[in-house]
C-alpha cells in the first residue's frame, strides 16, 4: 500500500478516530509522521494498527517520540539554502508554475538529505574480551561512620530495630489419669485392759491378704479398753492411697495395721459398710512438648513478619543480611501451664528483631576503590558483571562485619564518544570496516532504524542518536 493510499484513506474517512493497517513494506518512521500530522490537520485521531514484526517496531518508534529534528537553516552553516533574488520580469520569462515546482523540488531534496542524515537512530554493540579478577576483602558496615573508607573496609551502616507480636494455639498431646479416691468406714478394736487408745490421723491399714493402702483421715480418739473379755470399738473413716475403681471393698473386709498399733492388742477391724467411690479416667493435659511446639512455630512466624517489615522499612536501596538478623524474645505467656487439663495450648508472644543494613552502592563504591588499584593501565572495571557475594557476617552492637568474595571483569578502555564521531554519517559499509578496525573490540553488531534501502541506509550524523553498548564474550544475551 503506497502513501498516496494510506492518503485516501484519511481523507475518506468519515468518524473523528482512523484506524490504520500498516504494511510491512513500503513505510518508514517519516511516513507515518506525514500521516500522523495530516490526520491531526483535518482534526482526526490516527490509530494504527500492525501487521507484522517491522510495523509494530516503527508504531513503537513513533508513540516514543522518535521525532525528525527540525531542519535549521543557518548561513554559512553545513545545511543552507542559497538566497534567491527574483524580480517580476524574471517570474513572467520563466513561468510561476515552474518556479513553484522548483521550490518544491529544492524542498523536498532536503528535505530526504535531512531525512537520511538525522532520523535514523544506530545502535552498536561492541564485544570485549575480558580478564577476570577474583578478591575477597573484609568489610565492616559501621553505625558510626559516615563515608566510605577504602582503607580500613569501612562502609555506612543503619541499625534497625522492629518488634513483632503474635498469638498461636496448638492442640495438647500429653494424657494423665484422673479420678475419685475410694471411701469408707472402718472400726478400729482395742483389746488393752488398762487403757483407752487414740488412732492418729494418716495411719496407713490394708486389708488382709490384698496390698492395698488404705490411710485414717482424722484422729480416731478414745477407743475405749478391753472390759470384761469384750474388747473397746471405735468408727472411724478411711480414704484410699490411690485413685482407682480396684479399692472399692465389699462390707465386713478385715484389715491389719502396715506399720503402726501392730501389737495383737489392737486391729484395725473391719469395714462397718462397704468402701466405695475409687474411679479413674484418662483426660488430656498439656505436655512440656506442647509448650515448646508452639513456642518454635510462633517464633518462626514472627521472624518471618520481622524480616519482610525490616525489608519495607530499610528501603530498595539497602541490604537486610536476614540470616544474622538478632532474635529477642520481649514477653511470653502461655495461657496454660504444663500438666493442665485442656485440649489446646495457647501463647501470646512479643520478639525484638536487630539488624545492622548497609546500601548497595556503598559495598560497590568501597569495591572499586579497592580493586581500582589493581586495574591494569588502559584498563577497567565491567561494572555490569561484578558479582560480590556475602561470606560469615557476623553482627555486633554498632557493626556488621563480613567478607566480601568479588568475582569482576575488567575490559580494555574505550573512547565512546570518539568511536560515535568516527561512525557520524559514514555508509553500512563504511561503518562495518571502522568497527572492524578496532583493535580492542572481537566482535560487533550494528543496528539501524528505519530499515531502508540498502543504497540508502547509513550512520545518523547526530552523534545522539547512536547508541554504543558494551559486553563481554562471557555475558549471555
Amino acid at each position: 500500500m503506497s502513501l498516496f493510499e494510506l492518503f485516501e484513506q484519511i481523507v475518506a474517512a468519515e468518524g473523528k478516530e482512523i484506524e490504520l493497517t500498516l504494511p510491512e513494506e513500503g513505510i518508514n518512521l517519516l511516513t507515518l509522521e506525514i500521516l500522523k500530522k495530516e490526520a491531526g490537520r483535518r482534526g482526526k485521531t490516527l490509530k494504527l494498527r500492525s501487521s507484522g514484526p517491522r510495523s509494530k517496531r516503527l508504531i513503537t518508534l513513533l508513540e516514543e517520540g522518535a521525532e525528525p529534528e527540525p531542519i535549521r537553516i543557518i548561513r554559512g552553516g553545513r545545511f543552507g539554502l542559497p538566497k534567491i533574488h527574483l524580480d517580476l520580469a524574471f517570474i513572467k520569462r520563466v513561468g510561476l508554475i515552474p518556479l513553484l515546482l522548483l521550490g518544491i523540488l529544492l524542498l523536498l531534496g532536503g528535505g530526504g538529505w535531512w531525512g537520511l542524515n538525522y532520523l535514523p537512530r544506530a545502535e552498536v554493540v561492541l564485544t570485549l574480551k575480558p580478564i577476570p579478577m577474583v578478591k575477597e576483602i573484609a568489610v565492616s558496615a559501621d553505625t558510626q561512620a559516615t563515608e566510605i573508607d577504602a582503607e580500613k573496609g569501612l562502609i555506612p551502616g543503619t541499625k534497625l530495630t522492629i518488634e513483632e507480636e503474635g498469638q498461636k494455639s496448638t492442640p495438647a498431646t500429653g494424657t494423665a489419669t484422673v479420678g475419685e479416691k475410694a471411701k469408707g468406714t472402718v472400726t478400729f478394736i482395742n483389746c488393752n485392759d488398762t487403757t483407752d487408745v487414740t488412732f492418729t490421723a494418716g495411719t496407713q491399714i490394708k486389708p488382709v491378704g490384698k496390698n492395698l493402702i488404705y490411710v485414717i483421715d482424722s484422729n480416731v480418739v478414745g477407743v475405749p479398753k478391753r472390759v470384761g473379755g469384750i474388747c473397746g470399738t471405735k468408727d472411724g473413716t478411711v480414704t484410699a492411697e490411690k485413685i482407682g475403681p480396684s479399692y472399692n471393698l465389699a462390707d465386713a473386709t478385715n484389715f491389719d495395721f502396715v506399720t503402726n498399733y501392730s501389737n495383737s492388742i489392737y486391729d484395725a477391724g473391719s469395714a462397718t459398710g462397704a468402701i466405695s467411690g475409687g474411679e479413674s479416667h484418662e483426660v488430656t493435659i498439656v505436655a512440656s512438648a506442647d509448650q515448646a511446639k508452639v513456642l518454635d512455630e510462633l517464633k518462626k512466624e514472627l521472624l518471618d513478619k520481622g524480616k519482610t517489615d525490616l525489608a519495607d522499612q530499610a528501603g530498595l536501596d539497602q541490604v537486610v543480611i536476614q540470616e544474622v538478623i538478632k532474635q529477642e524474645v520481649v514477653e511470653e505467656k502461655f495461657a496454660q501451664a504444663v500438666g493442665e487439663q485442656a485440649e489446646e495450648v495457647g501463647l501470646t508472644l512479643k520478639m525484638k528483631f536487630t539488624v545492622i543494613v548497609y546500601k548497595d552502592e556503598d559495598l560497590k563504591g568501597l569495591v572499586s576503590q579497592v580493586l581500582g588499584g589493581l586495574v591494569p593501565e588502559n584498563y577497567e572495571l565491567f561494572p555490569s558483571e561484578m558479582e560480590i557475594e556475602t561470606l560469615e557476617p557476623k553482627l555486633g552492637d554498632k557493626k556488621l562485619d563480613f567478607s566480601a568474595k568479588i568475582a569482576a571483569q575488567v575490559v580494555p578502555k574505550l573512547d565512546l564518544e570518539g568511536i560515535k564521531r568516527e561512525l557520524s554519517a559514514r555508509d553500512v559499509a563504511s561503518a562495518q570496516e571502522y568497527l572492524a578496525s578496532l583493535s580492542n573490540v572481537s566482535a560487533y553488531e550494528l543496528r539501524l532504524w528505519p530499515n531502508l534501502p540498502e543504497n540508502l541506509r547509513r550512520i545518523p550524523r547526530s552523534t545522539k542518536r547512536i547508541n554504543v553498548k558494551l559486553r563481554t564474550e562471557t555475558e549471555e544475551d
